[in-house]
């Protein structure tokens, strides 16, 4: 398939346009969300007090985290301009995982160790 000089030049053009502010704000503040909230919900008092609370937390994000995901694949399928969608899936999954990983290690080393009578005493 050959393209004619100014369908090339119009492709390069969209290809190269920058991300918009607000892209770059909502990408980071929903990835910050997504971490903060696997982060808590799988570290601190709700794991303990509220254990499906917390998986219901965890559900959450991860189906957020599967939209962002269906939302990039679809709009590059359909060769809209997917490149900020499917970065910000891509931002969306490391932060989940991140978040449960780090959460369930904080839980593990400190956390777990305040809510057992036997090792209570080393708080006090």
């Amino acid at each position: 398939m050959r393209l004619t000089a100014e369908s090339k030049h119009f492709m390069q053009q969209q290809l190269k346009e920058a991300l918009k502010p607000a892209e770059i704000v909502g990408g980071a503040l929903v990835s910050t969300l997504i971490w903060a909230g696997v982060y808590v919900c799988s570290c601190f008092s709700v794991r303990y007090n509220d254990g499906s609370l917390a998986t219901i937390g965890v559900l959450t994000c991860l189906l957020v985290c599967m939209f962002f995901a269906l939302v990039a694949v679809t709009r590059f399928r359909r060769r809209k301009p997917s490149r900020s969608f499917i970065s910000s899936a891509v931002i969306v999954w490391i932060c989940f995982g991140a978040g449960y990983v780090y959460g369930d290690r904080y839980w593990h080393s400190y956390m777990a160790n305040y809510y057992t009578w036997a090792d209570m005493g080393s708080y006090v």
